[in-house]
């Protein structure tokens, strides 16, 4: 879905996920399931 929403291919759509996590914005992957998100605003 990032990758449509941002028009971004699947490496930097990647990356932007790993930054999110580390940044605490969302949590770690569970295999299929969706992130759950740590912080809004």
């Amino acid at each position: 879905m990032i990758q449509r929403r941002l028009s971004v291919g699947f490496n930097r759509a990647t990356r932007l996920m790993e930054e999110l996590e580390a940044a605490g914005v969302i949590g770690p992957a569970e295999g299929t399931k969706p992130r759950k998100v740590l912080q809004t605003n």
